[in-house]
């Protein structure tokens, strides 16, 4: 793997580098301080996780991808929320819309293929009239359609405002994947944003599951319209 990455522990500046690894090398392990960001430019990286004296692949990061480190955009973003600020907004490209409109309502959703096996299970976290965020990973262009139609034959998608597309990482073509999600989406007349910052590559826009948003594709915007958490009245 060949990587850049910077260094930003200590009393230095920060340093930008990079460096080649080897198949075998491990770059971080749990535990580890985590001051350096890399940024894949060439090879992919393999998430471990040991159980049992046995190796488990959780995820595999490939060119492009962050690890252990955020973006100075979405960092900006986490330390802004976490302060209670808002309104906050995140911008996004007009080549990321699929669905054209304005919406308002609360944000819920996680992971495409989690979200469809709880449908109709006690544990089931659908808010009727919200803004729906998914995001999934490895998961055939089939099995996604297939996902989404048991969403809409459940009813589901006729009960939210808009939809925040995350990273769809490994699940088909750009054009399939964008053919798809119009035909789906386009009957309801709804806002889509597609290839957002979320999903199970890293460097992730968090996503405040709870609070009020407003998206708009004529302004290129998702916007937090309250705070996402509450300063605690000191004593």
């Amino acid at each position: 793997m060949k990587a850049v990455f910077k260094t930003t522990g200590g009393k230095d500046p920060v340093k930008e580098q990079t460096a080649t690894f080897a198949a075998v090398d491990m770059v971080f392990s749990q535990g580890d301080l985590g001051t350096e960001m890399f940024i894949i430019l060439e090879g992919e990286v393999h998430i471990i996780k040991h159980i049992n004296n046995e190796s488990h692949l959780l995820s595999k990061l490939e060119k492009g991808d962050f690890f252990d480190g955020l973006s100075p955009d979405i960092e900006q973003w986490l330390w802004s929320m976490l302060a209670g600020d808002a309104p906050l907004t995140h911008r996004f490209a007009p080549e990321q819309v699929v669905c054209e409109g304005e919406a308002e309502g609360v944000l819920f959703g996680g992971c495409l293929s989690l979200i469809t096996a709880l449908t109709a299970t006690p544990y089931d976290f659908w808010i009727d009239d919200g803004i729906w965020f998914f995001e999934d990973v490895d998961e055939p262009l089939y099995r996604i359609d297939r996902m989404l139609t048991h969403l809409r034959l459940s009813g589901r998608l006729k009960k939210i405002r808009g939809v925040l597309i995350g990273k769809l990482k490994n699940c088909g073509s750009e054009a399939e994947l964008h053919a798809l999600l119009l035909d789906f989406f386009a009957p309801h007349r709804i806002p889509v944003v597609r290839d957002l910052p979320f999903g199970h590559q890293g460097d992730n826009l968090v996503m405040p599951v709870g609070a009020p948003v407003r998206l708009s594709t004529r302004n290129c915007a998702l916007t937090l319209t309250q705070a996402a958490v509450q300063r605690s009245s000191s004593s």
